[in-house]
């Protein structure tokens, strides 16, 4: 294209209708896209600058927490371990919470992957669910965790924020007048 600009410029003449038709043409094109990169975290706990706006793949289970750490890591999409779905699908459920943002997000089942090891989620993972943004990327469950991560570079960017994530620590006993320490709960 550069290159079409400037012969434009250098020559002119009755030769140059042609050009201009060559640089309108090239204009009409459109510019390459750099489609974001895939990362890899053992933990949402522990991103770096360089994971935002890249496809996480993360040793992470997808439940709340870590599905609000990614988004609010400003991560363009991810594929978290669903650590076995647990109770009330503890193991996925932020799946939903990224779909309400308009953030692409699966998981890879905890019986192909070690939890904890994004490394490994992503040579040997098989995805187990995937929220509708990830799905209509081409995402689906039984795929390869490489072949998702690389459907989920071309997710368009999310449309709004995470939620504010309520406290997870709660008082189970106060200090009581006999002296009796507080017991508290943590989630």
């Amino acid at each position: 294209f550069r290159q079409v600009v400037r012969e434009c410029r250098r020559r002119p003449g009755p030769a140059r209708a042609g050009r201009d038709r060559r640089v309108a043409r090239a204009l009409k094109r459109p510019a390459a896209v750099a489609l974001p990169p895939i990362r890899v975290a053992n933990s949402v706990t522990q991103l770096v600058r360089e994971d935002h706006g890249a496809v996480l793949v993360a040793g992470s289970h997808g439940g709340l927490i870590a599905a609000h750490l990614a988004a609010r890591g400003g991560v363009h999409a991810a594929i978290f371990n669903d650590a076995g779905v647990g109770c009330d699908n503890a193991g996925i459920a932020g799946l939903d919470l990224l779909a309400a943002i308009g953030m692409a997000a699966a998981t890879v089942s905890h019986q192909s992957a070690r939890i904890a090891d994004g490394a490994d989620g992503l040579a040997h993972g098989i995805i187990s669910h995937a929220n509708a943004p990830a799905v209509a990327c081409g995402v689906h469950t039984g795929q390869r965790c490489r072949e998702a991560a690389q459907c989920l570079r071309r997710a368009p960017a999310r449309h709004g924020a995470p939620p504010p994530y309520p406290e997870g620590r709660f008082a189970l006993l106060r200090r009581s007048a006999s002296g009796l320490p507080a017991v508290w709960g943590l989630d």
